[in-house]
């Protein structure tokens, strides 16, 4: 056997043991959700702009790896599909004028560095997404406003994720191997398999 049919066999065999969907994710594509497809060069892009900016970080060294971050960025677009798919349902939408004003209000009580510094590390959030990240926390308000109207801050946060859950399972979710598997009760993809991870890298 050639080493390129060694390594097809061995990505077969990871794709196995790891137990993956039998309606792999389109190619080039990260994830799906219905038909919205989550572009693999899309994520690649954000993860360059990411670990480029966590790198400039005082604390690079304690920072998430590539692998933790790609996962970061590939499940708050796969949120941000879900959330802005919710509001549509419900009929609203969140405005340009509504993030600036959020985003200010956030550097002006935390700082800007420090913000932009945890947005990267924690959530996978590079500059170039910051305004998407605050549209979708902005989303995510009005959602629990419509859900619990009277509620208290933390009924609407409940009613916000329990609404997301249900929504959610109404939608098609795939996610490529590389990510994780996709858990619809925590609304993200979950565990890494390193060895199929780079498998597919060197694969590419």
């Amino acid at each position: 056997m050639t080493k390129l049919g060694k390594l097809g066999a061995g990505i077969a065999v990871l794709l196995l043991v790891a137990g993956c969907s039998s309606k792999p994710v389109h190619a080039g594509s990260a994830a799906r959700v219905s038909d919205t497809l989550i572009k693999q060069s899309e994520v690649t892009s954000q993860l360059t702009e990411t670990m480029a900016q966590i790198q400039l970080t005082p604390s690079a060294a304690q920072a998430p790896d590539a692998g933790t971050i790609g996962q970061k960025i590939v499940n708050r677009l796969l949120i941000s599909e879900i959330v802005d798919r919710a509001l549509a349902k419900l009929g609203q939408k969140v405005t340009d004028s509504e993030v600036q004003k959020l985003r200010y209000s956030v550097y002006q009580q935390y700082g800007q560095d420090v913000v932009e510094q945890q947005l990267a590390s924690g959530q996978g959030v590079p500059l170039s997404q910051i305004d998407a990240f605050f549209r979708t926390v902005l989303a995510q308000g009005y959602i629990g406003s419509a859900a619990l109207p009277n509620g208290t801050d933390q009924e609407r946060s409940n009613a916000t994720g329990q609404f997301l859950l249900q929504f959610a399972s109404t939608l098609e979710i795939e996610v490529a191997p590389r990510y994780g598997t996709w858990d619809p009760t925590q609304l993200q993809a979950v565990g890494v398999d390193d060895k199929l991870s780079f498998a597919q890298q060197s694969a590419q």
